[in-house]
């Protein structure tokens, strides 16, 4: 009885369809207006059928439910049968969902539930649509992270080597301080990628747990979709080009100076950037921008050309015999700088103190403090503040002194030159 109101429900569906596919057909060749009622008739005659067919499914019992969810469902139940194929949704896989031609990944199961990427993702991940690998591990964040450790590994040294470059223009995007015309994916590719142990455009497609070991084994699979990938960093690429140029078109007049130094600094870090980004694209077969790129290498060598034009003269207060002057000389020297006059534009001003500290201690203390300023005369602004103090004792005070003296030097070559050489990488062109 219930095959005959199954195919009673099916015949009345075939025939009103038929019906009415019929009436669009003799339309043909007529006026407008008929052609207008026939297209209403056919768009009634499919909503008729689809009536049909819902109140087929209600009185059976929504039997005819989808495939796909019937086979997730057997696939998940942990039976004897062999292997079921299932194509995963967009959502659980974190595929696209055919963005740009790209098929969702196909994930099958074995009996215990063990999905066919966990052991070699490209079963399920076709290498023609994705790169992908697989992390494995005793907690699902760290799964997570040595999947996404062993995509990073499949693009070679160069590419993890340069991570902090990545790192520090991802931030200024996020931050605003450089702004950059990018697309949406561009942009939600940048952002969801949390730190560098994770390229940008990388996602976590899936996760199984296996509960059958001691302790519980988790695994995860990173993946990048290849054409996606190919945009986003193509389109990376480009705008980091674009800002480079816009960033060295300085007159001769305006590049002899500080900005013109950090302005090509900062061309040296967007390269380094883009070397990762032309090498991830041509793991992936994507065009070849290195040939036309330039390297790091160049703009920084440039940098210290400029430096090299740019004199600063170093005026410390309190320095005895000029030992702190010499220790800041030697920073600026060390990397190319002049030490210049009293007209010279760019002027550090420093002062020394040293003072004995009282303390419940048979021997004597002195501490040192150091402040300093990088100015620049033209606007009378400060580039750099820097300072710092310390302290050291003796049993006498004038060798307490000396003592602090000579950590102060110690500390204006080492750290000075450190925080110099971070604020000339680091520091964003003003316009």
């Amino acid at each position: 009885m219930a095959y005959t109101k199954k195919t009673f429900f099916c015949l009345l569906t075939f025939c009103l369809l038929a019906s009415f596919l019929n009436a669009a057909g003799q339309g043909e060749g007529e006026a407008q207006a008929q052609t207008t009622q026939t297209q209403g008739s056919l768009n009634q005659g499919r909503a008729m059928s689809q009536d049909a067919t819902a109140e087929m499914d209600r009185a059976f019992g929504n039997q005819s439910a989808g495939t796909q969810s019937a086979q997730k469902t057997n696939s998940g139940s942990g039976g004897a049968q062999a292997p079921t194929a299932v194509i995963a949704p967009a959502a659980s896989a974190g595929a696209s969902g055919g963005a740009l031609g790209v098929p969702p990944p196909t994930i099958t199961k074995d009996k215990n539930g063990k999905p066919n990427w966990a052991d070699m993702s490209d079963n399920a991940y076709s290498r023609q649509y994705y790169i992908s690998a697989v992390g494995y591990a005793t907690s699902r964040p760290a799964a997570e992270a040595k999947a996404f450790g062993n995509l990073t590994a499949l693009f070679g040294q160069s590419v993890s080597g340069n991570f902090s470059a990545v790192e520090t223009l991802k931030e200024r995007i996020s931050d605003g301080i450089v702004s950059v015309q990018l697309g949406q994916d561009i942009k939600s590719a940048v952002e969801s990628s949390s730190s560098m142990d994770q390229l940008i455009g990388a996602e976590i497609g899936d996760r199984w747990e296996d509960k059958s070991t001691k302790p519980v084994g988790y695994y995860a699979v990173a993946f990048m979709e290849i054409p996606k990938t190919i945009k986003i960093y193509s389109d990376l690429i480009d705008s980091n080009v674009a800002l480079i140029n816009k960033a060295i078109n300085l007159p001769p007049a305006d590049k002899t100076s500080f900005e013109g130094i950090i302005r090509y600094q900062f061309a040296a870090s967007l390269a380094d950037a883009n070397e990762v980004f032309a090498t991830v694209l041509s793991v992936i077969g994507g065009p070849d921008k290195k040939g036309s790129l330039t390297q790091a290498s160049d703009y920084r060598y440039e940098a210290s050309n400029i430096a090299r034009k740019v004199p600063i003269n170093v005026v410390v207060k309190n320095d005895e015999n000029g030992r702190l002057k010499a220790a800041f000389a030697a920073v600026f020297s060390g990397m190319g700088f002049r030490t210049g006059s009293n007209s010279s534009r760019y002027v550090l001003n420093a002062t020394l103190a040293i003072s004995p500290v009282a303390l419940n201690n048979q021997n004597k203390f002195s501490r040192f403090e150091i402040t300093a300023n990088l100015i620049d005369t033209t606007n009378n602004t400060t580039l750099m503040p820097y300072s710092v103090n310390g302290r050291e004792g003796h049993t006498t005070q004038s060798e307490a002194d000396q003592r602090a003296l000579r950590a102060a030097e110690s500390k204006v070559k080492e750290e000075y030159a450190e925080n110099l050489e971070e604020f000339l990488a680091s520091a964003v062109p003003k316009k």
